[in-house]
């Protein structure tokens, strides 16, 4: 496929992403406010199910990212934040309203938008994002890890 008509293809693919994205997370305005939601949260609610497939729906934008031949670490960011909407989703009722806030969907179309067609553009904010969230990860399963043996060590050790 000549380059000329991949460009024509990511511009058609596009209106098809951006709709993705309003649908899961921007369809809805709260009446009097300038508050959005989409679908993502109300799938949410579907004990189960609901999470898997908002996931399973994220995931169509995370293909057009390989499609747009994004840089890898940008298509990393963007599974992340499918996976943190997906797993932190999964928590009843806290999951709901992260998802209301987070617009994981939104986050990775406005990176899709940003580094299309830049296979070698900085990615530095992602390279940072995706280092804090590796190591902030790290820090807390350990933090979690201590609290439980010094919890322990109280309870057992005197």
């Amino acid at each position: 496929m000549s380059e000329h008509s991949q460009e024509e293809k990511l511009q058609k693919q596009d209106a098809v992403w951006r709709r993705t994205a309003q649908v899961m997370d921007n369809l809805f305005r709260v009446p009097g406010t300038n508050f959005r939601f989409g679908i993502d949260p109300i799938l949410g609610l579907i004990p189960g199910v609901g999470d898997a497939l908002s996931g399973l729906i994220s995931s169509f934008l995370l293909l057009g990212a390989r499609e747009a031949r994004l840089p890898m670490i940008v298509q990393f960011r963007m599974a992340l934040n499918i996976f943190l909407n997906t797993a932190i989703g999964a928590i009843p009722g806290f999951g709901d309203l992260f998802s209301l806030w987070f617009k994981s969907n939104v986050r990775n179309y406005e990176l899709l938008q940003r580094y299309r067609g830049k296979g070698n553009a900085k990615t530095t904010d992602s390279w940072v994002f995706v280092v804090g969230l590796i190591g902030g990860t790290t820090v807390a399963i350990l933090g979690f890890f201590a609290l439980i043996f010094w919890m322990l060590s109280k309870l057992f050790g005197g």
